[in-house]
């Protein structure tokens, strides 16, 4: 079977790890062309010996307008338009809902959904009829969980400006991944670390999450807009 996104270009970005990583691998053996995003790109110099010329690596910052405006410049001059935009850069964190000042909330709700929607703001010149975005969101467990909920917030603005898009009159597609916790280095932080430790989940795998990321911008999915598919995962046992 022929690749199903041969010749398709992509820009990632978290992509040096966890679900950025996964997709960026997937987009890869699928035959597209990708812009590699993340704040250090050393952890991509493998995947970029192994997939060069069609693996592109750019450090950036994107929670940070600047260095957007650089990344887009740079995507421009290298693959020109893009077929597929997947803003994936974002901050797992556990916090205290009664004790966490709500200057550590904006700080959050800017780098899980602010600087997420921006990326598809300043890449909308670059986009094209047949192109698609997806992000990740939160599932509801994580609303359902002390210590989680401050990270659900986060996200949920991103989650309404997804589901706007649906009656949007765009010539290309925004829809998202709602995930259940997903088996990545993220939850190694100590606080995080003790959480899933006390917990019997069922974890999503990165490379999971990116099977339904690849599924939402192929042509399979053009009749989806403004949807957020719902992961979870099945139990190991």
């Amino acid at each position: 079977m022929p690749p199903k996104l041969l010749n398709k270009t992509a820009v990632v970005t978290g992509g040096s790890r966890g679900i950025g990583r996964a997709v960026v691998e997937q987009l890869l053996q699928e035959g597209a062309r990708v812009v590699a995003v993340a704040r250090s790109v050393d952890q991509l110099a493998d995947l970029e010996e192994r997939s060069s010329p069609r693996l592109l690596t750019f450090p950036a910052d994107v929670t940070r307008s600047q260095e957007l405006y650089r990344l887009v410049e740079f995507s421009q001059r290298r693959i020109r338009n893009v077929d597929i935009l997947c803003p994936l850069a974002g901050h797992l964190f556990y916090a205290d809902a009664l004790a966490t000042p709500p200057s550590i909330l904006v700080d959050n709700i800017h780098r899980n959904s602010l600087s997420a929607w921006e990326t598809l703001q300043k890449f909308r010149p670059l986009l094209t009829k047949k192109s698609a975005a997806c992000f990740a969101t939160a599932a509801a467990f994580f609303e359902q969980r002390a210590g989680l909920e401050l990270f659900a917030a986060s996200k949920a603005i991103l989650s309404s400006q997804v589901r706007g898009t649906a009656k949007l009159n765009e010539k290309f597609r925004v829809n998202a991944v709602a995930c259940a916790p997903v088996e990545t280095s993220a939850w190694l932080q100590d606080d995080l670390k003790s959480l899933a430790d006390q917990r019997t989940w069922n974890w999503l795998t990165p490379a999971e999450v990116a099977e339904a990321i690849l599924f939402l911008v192929s042509d399979e999915a053009r009749a989806l807009r403004g949807t957020e598919m719902v992961l979870s995962a099945a139990s190991r046992r």
